[in-house]
C-alpha cells in the first residue's frame, strides 16, 4: 500500500530532482496526499442581485465583482437522479429521508472571459455560486438571509482559511492549493471584436467524444452540521452538498466527458447518534478507512450505487483520497473545511483528481501548459508563464481547470472504467476543450498551425479558431488565417522574433456554434543556431529530443543543437524520450545519448563556473560514464534504472568556451546518458 501525505511546503522546484518516499505495494489502491490549503489575504463585498422567479432553464444576471461588472449566463445542469436522496437523523435508530427540493443546479460562463466557469443553485434562499478560476481561488457567492436579493461575494472569507496548520501524515511534502492575490481579480475582458468573429468550418473534430454520468454519494458529518459552518441549517447544508456535483462537472465535463449526479447525501443532524464523530476528526488515513468502511458495510443504509464518495470534516482544509479507486471499494475521499464552500469545490475537485488516477503535478512527471497570460489577449511579449493544474494549487497555479495530460488521463481512464457510467444520450451544451499543441519552425521561418486539429466537444459539434493573444510570450507575432484549414476552418500563423531560438507559447480560442468557447495553448519550438547571451549567470538546459516538453526557464539541446551551443567528436549522437511518468520529472524523462566520445562547447563569460549535470534513464541502467569539463574529470558514474546521478563540478574557462566530454568506458552498458546540464558563475 502506498500513502501520500502532504505538509505545507515550498513546491519543488524545476532543478530539484523529485524523489518519491512513497513504499509501493503488490496492487492495492493508494491513498492521495493530504492536501493543505493556505490563502493570502481575505476579501468579500455585499451585492444586490436581480433572480429570476422559478427555475427557468437558463438566464442571464449582472454581477458587480470587487470593481467588475460581470454578465453571468447560466443554464440549468441537472444534477438528480433516480438514487437521489437526502437523509438526516431523526431522533430514533434510522435515517429519514427528507423532500430533496427541486433541481436546480446550474452551470455557466462569463461574458467576454472564457476561462471562468461558473456553478450555481438557486433555490427560495437565493443564488448559491462559484465563479471557477484556473489560476486563483473561486469567487463564492452566497445569500445573506437578509430581505431582498442581498448577497455576499467572498474570496478566503468562509473561515477555511487559517495560518500555519499542517497535514496531520506527512511523507512527501508539497502545497495542494492556495490563491493568488485576492485584488487582482480579473483580467480586461475580452475585446466584442474578437468575440463576434464568424466561423465558416464545418468539420466535426477528429476525437469523437461521448458523455458518461457518474454517481456522487456525499456526507455531511455532525462536528460540520452544528457548527458555525452551517449553523444546524439544513438548506445550507443541503445547498452545499448540491454544489459538490455542478463543481466536479464545470473541471471534469468539458475536459473528459464525465458528468455527475448526485446520489445519497447524508446529513448528520445529531452528535450521539453520529456514527463517525469520533472516528472523522480531521484529515487523516484513519478517518478515511473508517468513512470507507462503514459505507462499504451498511448498504442498506447509505445504498450501494456510488461510484464515488466524499465525507465534509469539519477541520482545516486539507483532504484525502485513493487513487485510481473510480467504482472500487475504495472510492472515498474526506474533503476538510471549516466552512461550507471551498471542501465542496477547488478541494474535492483536486481529491476527486486522484481516484481519477492523477497524482500531484511534481510527482506525475507531465506537461502543464501555461493559462493565458491575459483575458483579453496578450499584445506585448513577457507576462505571468503559470502553468494550469487540478493536481497542484500552490500560489498561482489553482484548480479550475484540467491540464491537457490531466484531461488524457482522465479521460483513459474514463474509458477503462465505462461499466460504471451511464451514456448521457443529450448532454445539452457543452463547451470545447482547448488541447494543448506542440509544433516546430525553423528561425524566421512563419509557421501555419492547425491549432482545431487536437481540439475536441463532447456534443462533437463542428470547431473554430479565432485569436487570443496577437504577441507570444517571447515577442513572436500570431495573426488568424481566415478559413484556410480543413472544412474551412481558420488556422494561425506564428512568426518567430528576430534571433530567437528556443521555446515559445501563445494562447487563442476554440469556439463552437453555439459560441461557447475554451482557451488553447500553443508551444512552438524554434529551431536554429543558438545566440548565447554571455552576460547571464546561469544557464539552464534540459538534453533531449525538440519534442519533450521544456520546463519554464529552461532550453532545449539536442543532437542537432548548432551556434554558440554545439557539439563536436560527436557523430552518432541520439535523443530519446521516455514518456510522462509518476516520479520523473520532465527534466529527466528525456536525455542525450551515445556510445562514442562526444564533446558539449559552450560560449561563456571568462572565469569560474560550477556544473551540475544529470545522467541516467527512467528504463534501463548504464555504468562507467565519464565526464570532462575543460579537459578535468568531474565525474565517472554508474545510474540502474530510474536514478539520475548528479555530476558536479567547478572549472575556470580561460578562452570563452566551456568544454564538456562524454564517453563511457564500457561495462555492462555502452552507452553514456545525460539529462540535464546546469551552469552557474561563482
Amino acid at each position: 500500500m502506498k500513502l501520500y501525505a502532504t505538509r505545507l511546503a515550498a513546491p519543488l522546484l524545476a532543478t530539484t530532482l523529485t524523489t518519491s518516499y512513497c513504499h509501493e505495494g503488490s496492487h492495492e489502491p493508494q491513498p492521495s496526499p493530504s492536501s493543505l490549503i493556505r490563502t493570502a489575504k481575505a476579501a468579500s463585498q455585499l451585492a444586490e442581485l436581480t433572480l429570476p422567479s422559478g427555475l427557468p432553464q437558463n438566464f442571464s444576471l449582472q454581477v458587480p465583482c470587487f470593481g467588475h461588472d460581470l454578465t453571468v449566463h447560466l443554464k440549468k445542469n441537472s444534477i438528480f437522479g433516480a438514487n437521489t436522496r437526502i437523509l438526516v437523523d431523526s431522533g430514533g435508530d434510522e435515517l429519514t429521508e427528507i423532500q430533496t427540493g427541486p433541481d436546480s443546479s446550474y452551470l455557466g460562463h462569463v461574458d467576454g472571459h472564457p476561462n471562468l466557469t461558473v456553478s450555481a443553485i438557486l433555490s427560495e434562499r437565493g443564488l448559491s455560486a462559484f465563479i471557477i478560476r484556473p489560476g486563483e481561488e473561486s469567487i463564492v457567492i452566497e445569500p445573506t438571509g437578509e430581505q431582498g436579493n442581498s448577497h455576499r461575494l467572498s474570496i478566503g472569507t468562509s473561515g477555511d482559511y487559517t495560518e500555519g496548520t499542517t497535514s496531520p501524515v506527512a511523507e512527501s511534502e508539497e502545497l495542494a492549493a492556495s490563491i493568488g492575490p485576492v485584488f487582482s481579480i480579473f483580467s480586461p475582458a475580452m475585446s466584442t471584436v474578437a468575440l463576434e468573429s464568424k466561423s465558416t468550418a464545418t468539420l466535426p473534430p477528429e476525437r469523437k467524444m461521448d458523455v458518461l454520468e457518474f454517481e456522487i454519494g456525499v456526507e455531511i458529518g455532525s462536528r460540520a452540521f452544528l457548527a458555525d459552518t452551517y449553523g444546524s441549517s439544513l438548506e445550507k447544508a443541503k445547498a452545499s452538498a448540491q454544489s459538490v456535483v455542478s463543481n466536479l462537472d464545470a473541471r471534469f465535463l468539458h475536459s473528459a466527458g464525465i458528468k455527475h449526479r448526485l446520489g445519497t447525501v447524508i446529513i448528520r443532524t445529531d452528535a450521539e447518534k453520529d456514527p463517525l464523530r469520533n472516528q472523522i476528526t480531521r484529515n487523516s488515513r484513519e478517518g478515511l478507512d473508517a468513512f470507507m468502511n462503514y459505507w462499504n458495510n451498511n448498504a442498506d443504509e447509505v445504498g450501494n450505487t456510488h461510484d464515488l464518495a466524499v465525507y465534509h470534516v469539519y477541520s482545516a482544509p486539507s483532504g484525502i483520497a485513493y487513487v485510481n479507486t473510480v467504482g472500487s471499494r475504495r472510492k472515498y475521499a474526506l474533503s476538510c473545511g471549516r466552512g461550507a464552500t471551498s471542501w465542496a469545490d477547488g478541494t474535492i475537485a483536486h481529491e476527486f483528481g486522484h481516484s481519477w488516477n492523477l497524482h500531484h503535478n511534481n510527482k506525475s512527471g507531465f506537461f502543464y501548459e501555461a493559462r493565458p497570460r491575459n483575458n483579453r489577449g496578450a499584445t506585448s511579449a513577457g507576462g505571468n508563464d503559470y502553468h494550469v493544474s487540478i493536481m497542484h494549487g500552490g500560489g498561482n497555479h489553482n484548480i479550475g481547470r484540467l491540464s491537457t495530460e490531466e484531461a488524457n488521463m482522465v479521460s483513459k481512464i474514463r474509458n477503462e472504467r465505462r461499466r460504471f457510467g451511464d451514456p448521457v444520450p443529450e448532454p445539452g451544451p457543452i463547451r470545447p476543450y482547448g488541447h494543448r499543441d506542440l509544433a516546430f519552425c525553423k528561425d524566421h521561418e512563419p509557421l501555419t498551425i492547425d491549432v482545431i486539429a487536437n481540439d475536441y466537444d463532447c456534443n462533437n459539434d463542428p470547431l473554430d479558431a479565432r485569436l487570443l493573444d496577437s504577441v507570444s510570450y517571447h515577442g513572436g507575432a500570431v495573426t488568424l488565417s481566415p478559413g484556410t484549414g480543413p472544412g474551412g476552418r481558420n488556422e494561425l500563423v506564428y512568426t518567430p522574433p528576430k534571433g530567437f531560438v528556443g521555446r515559445d507559447f501563445f494562447h487563442y480560442q476554440v469556439f463552437d456554434p453555439s459560441g461557447l468557447s475554451d482557451w488553447g495553448a500553443v508551444y512552438v519550438t524554434v529551431d536554429g543556431p543558438i545566440a548565447v547571451d554571455t552576460t547571464l549567470k546561469t544557464y539552464n538546459y534540459d538534453l533531449g529530443p525538440q519534442s519533450s516538453p521544456v520546463e519554464s526557464g529552461w532550453k532545449t539541446i539536442t543532437p542537432d543543437t548548432s551556434g554558440d551551443i554545439n557539439w563536436s567528436l560527436g557523430s552518432q549522437l541520439e535523443a530519446r524520450d521516455r514518456g510522462a511518468s509518476r516520479g520523473v520529472n520532465n527534466i529527466n524523462r528525456d536525455f542525450i545519448f551515445s556510445a562514442n566520445r562526444a564533446q558539449l562547447n559552450h560560449k561563456l563569460a571568462n572565469g569560474r563556473w560550477a556544473i551540475t549535470i544529470n545522467m541516467g534513464d527512467r528504463s534501463r541502467p548504464h555504468d562507467k560514464m565519464k565526464v570532462l569539463a575543460e579537459g578535468k574529470e568531474i565525474g565517472f558514474v554508474d545510474s540502474s534504472a530510474g536514478t539520475f546521478p548528479y555530476v558536479n563540478g567547478e572549472v575556470e574557462v580561460r578562452d570563452g568556451e566551456l568544454n564538456l566530454e562524454f564517453s563511457d568506458a564500457g561495462g555492462k552498458d555502452p552507452n553514456w546518458v545525460v539529462t540535464r546540464l546546469s551552469l552557474e558563475k561563482r
